[in-house]
């Protein structure tokens, strides 16, 4: 099994949990992943990026948010390691080099978010 420095089991299985719930509800208005992070305060990013989300959305979104910076990364890095994008070094080496505070909010939107993080720790 793989293992982190600062995302605990207790973590992805919770996370797990709220992206299945999140997953029966209708999506709501997509995000503009085009707008950087410094481009406005931060309330304002967050409004704008969470206006329309369901509340099962929005609970998995601050779900994510409470997570430290470096657990965020490797969040990002086991779904995209269950995605199948790259190896998990590469996967992890990018999460870095990519890293904003929009993150949480792209992971959030991923539907099968859950399916990836599961994915991700099957893998060898």
């Amino acid at each position: 099994m793989r293992r982190f420095k600062y995302l605990t089991m207790a973590d992805i299985e919770a996370i797990c949990l709220l992206a299945d719930a999140r997953k029966s509800v209708p999506a709501g208005v997509a995000p503009d992943w085009q707008i950087r992070p410094d481009s406005e305060d931060r309330r304002q990013l967050d409004d704008l990026l969470t206006r329309g989300l369901s509340s099962a959305h929005l609970t998995l979104l601050r779900r994510i948010q409470q997570l430290p910076r470096e657990a965020q990364i490797e969040l990002a890095s086991l779904a995209w390691f269950g995605r199948g994008d790259a190896s998990f070094d590469q996967v992890t080496a990018h999460a870095e080099q990519a890293y904003s505070s929009t993150l949480p909010y792209y992971l959030a939107d991923k539907v099968e978010l859950g399916d990836y993080l599961r994915r991700g720790l099957q893998r060898p």
